[in-house]
């Protein structure tokens, strides 16, 4: 051991926990080791053969948006028509809901991304519409869960893949990569990386083993990425290059800023722009969700503030017009 902590010291003690169990890109897991991933890509792919309408389901925070994102730039790719929606926070609340199938009906094929283990009545509800439903999530899963026609969730029994604490992009990768594979088409997956990584730092998963794999990878690849989205974030915040810092303090919070403050469909509409200037249009106006929600943030914490009394075990405020987006932030802070 070091008789002191020096910088040098640090460096290599934090050099050497690193190592352990980091993986090659080289090394990750087959998709197959997902449960429910071949039965759901042979779906899938059916109904690519069958032209059916497939909807992708999101959530409002990044991990959902970047899911959507990754899902609807793979059948862009494939040129395939398909619809995606992400739940308004406000109106339909989170995730696959009762207030979302009406919004749904005529579509053959739902997937959902991020979301989706713990809809049991809207997978009912799905299924008396006729619309087959494939369920993507990384949450854990309840005593019931939703019937449907496959379900791809890490945490599940019996799914053998190694790693429990991944996120709901990591797992539309790996659905992307079961699609290519089984349809056998040439399709560069780093491109994909570059938004898998986003979603893992802004969903605060361990970076150790496949995380840190991927994060690497997909750093690297947004600092060669051609994406309108990353060259306007980049000329946005003045800088030549992203690391995990720029993702988790900056770029991750203008994206979520749409769905806390109005509609997180603006966070995926600005990550799929197709050239530079609906770009920096774009992610102007995430800008502005952003300044309102820091603006609003403030308000409510010194109203939050005010209410507290240090003495009390237990602290507990409230505000009639506190706005939703906002408060679990809030709570955080006031805690």
């Amino acid at each position: 051991m070091y008789s002191q902590l020096t910088l040098q010291a640090l460096d290599t003690l934090l050099k050497n926990r690193f190592k352990e169990g980091f993986l090659s890109l080289k090394d990750l897991p087959n998709p197959s080791t997902f449960k429910d991933m071949d039965k759901a890509t042979k779906r899938i792919v059916q109904a690519i053969n069958n032209k059916e309408k497939i909807t992708i389901i999101g959530d409002y925070d990044v991990d959902g948006v970047t899911s959507t994102t990754l899902m609807k730039l793979f059948f862009e790719e494939i040129d395939y028509p398909i619809e995606w929606i992400i739940p308004n926070r406000f109106k339909d609340g989170y995730g696959l809901s009762a207030n979302i199938i009406p919004r749904i009906l005529g579509t053959d094929l739902a997937i959902t991304v991020d979301n989706g283990i713990s809809a049991v009545y809207a997978a009912k509800l799905c299924k008396e519409q006729g619309i087959e439903l494939i369920i993507t999530d990384h949450h854990l899963l309840a005593p019931e869960v939703p019937e449907c026609f496959a379900i791809i969730d890490q945490k599940q029994e019996a799914c053998s893949f190694p790693y429990s604490d991944v996120c709901g992009a990591q797992i539309a990768w790996y659905l992307i990569a079961s699609l290519k594979n089984a349809m056998k088409i040439k399709i560069n997956m780093m491109p994909y990386m570059e938004l898998t990584a986003i979603a893992i730092i802004a969903d605060m998963m361990p970076l150790q083993h496949i995380n840190r794999a991927m994060v690497n990878a997909g750093i690297e690849a947004l600092n060669k990425s051609t994406r309108p989205a990353i060259k306007a974030f980049l000329e946005h915040s003045q800088k030549e290059a992203l690391n995990a810092e720029d993702i988790g303090f900056f770029l991750a919070p203008l994206l979520n800023s749409a769905g806390r403050m109005d509609d997180a469909k603006y966070a995926v509409e600005f990550l799929a722009s197709t050239n530079i200037y609906d770009a920096r249009v774009r992610l102007g106006r995430l800008v502005d969700f952003n300044n309102a929600r820091k603006a609003t943030e403030q308000e409510i914490t010194t109203q939050a503030l005010a209410q507290v009394n240090l003495n009390d075990e237990v602290i507990v405020v409230e505000g009639e017009e506190w706005h939703e987006g906002v408060v679990g932030i809030v709570a955080a802070r006031v805690a």
